[in-house]
């Protein structure tokens, strides 16, 4: 018997191999973005002393640009959000908000749905670690724009990584778990595998293998594209 759990040893920690290197391989929740980064212009540039705030309006490019005239990005502290300006009032409008680093690599792409809007939009919470933007828009009172931003991550692909997430983190915890067996009580450990402890801590592994993948596809499957509706206005275009 204590055979077995040796052989249980060593598929656990190949497993937890070949799991770990499939995961780093494949990229499972890569998203593929199909909008190149627009460099827009800077309108103007003001700071505001007492909220410690700057804030930078920028023109938008593109047909972007027939629909929202500008849009206004404001840094304070580590919060960012803009605001939109729209050409004139729509009933119904959507919107895509990608977020850049300051090397232009993506930290977010949001989805803005507004209706019966006013001609800004509310405010929209951004990625503490964004430092440019682009608003590209999707739809216009149903008239469908652009579609071509970014390709979410299909739901068999989430569950692909959840499910090899989960065979990783166990395997590896069983492995870990024999490790520290044969380390602090190897002439123990065979009497160990035979008690009812064993038992129940295999029982916990399952109960987690079941958690870590509910709760991985529950929380890669946000990695898609975020709804963002945000609070109210306070900004003043010019």
């Amino acid at each position: 018997m204590y055979q077995l759990w040796n052989i249980l040893f060593i598929i656990s920690s190949v497993l937890f191999v070949i799991t770990l290197g499939l995961m780093v391989g494949f990229k499972f929740l890569k998203n593929v973005y199909f909008h190149v980064y627009q460099e827009d212009e800077l309108f103007k540039a003001e700071s505001n002393e007492l909220r410690k705030a700057k804030n930078y309006i920028y023109s938008t490019s593109t047909h972007t640009r027939n629909y929202i005239r500008k849009y206004a990005l404001c840094k304070s502290g580590r919060d960012r959000y803009i605001v939109c300006n729209y050409n004139e009032p729509y009933h119904s409008i959507t919107y895509y908000v990608i977020g850049y680093t300051k090397n232009k690599r993506v930290t977010e792409v949001l989805e803005i749905h507004e209706v019966n809007t006013t001609l800004s939009s509310k405010v929209i919470t951004l990625d503490k670690n964004t430092r440019y933007v682009n608003v590209v828009v999707a739809t216009v009172e149903g008239v469908v724009i652009n579609s071509n931003v970014i390709k979410p991550i299909p739901k068999s692909k989430i569950r692909i990584h959840s499910l090899l997430l989960s065979v990783c983190s166990i395997c590896g915890l069983f492995s870990i778990r024999h490790i520290i067996l044969l380390i602090f009580s190897s002439y123990q450990v065979k009497y160990y595998y035979e008690s009812v402890h064993n038992h129940i801590g295999l029982g916990i592994m399952g109960v987690l293998f079941i958690l870590i993948y509910l709760l991985s596809f529950e929380i890669t499957n946000k990695k898609n594209i975020k709804n963002r509706v945000g609070g109210s206005l306070e900004y003043e275009f010019f």
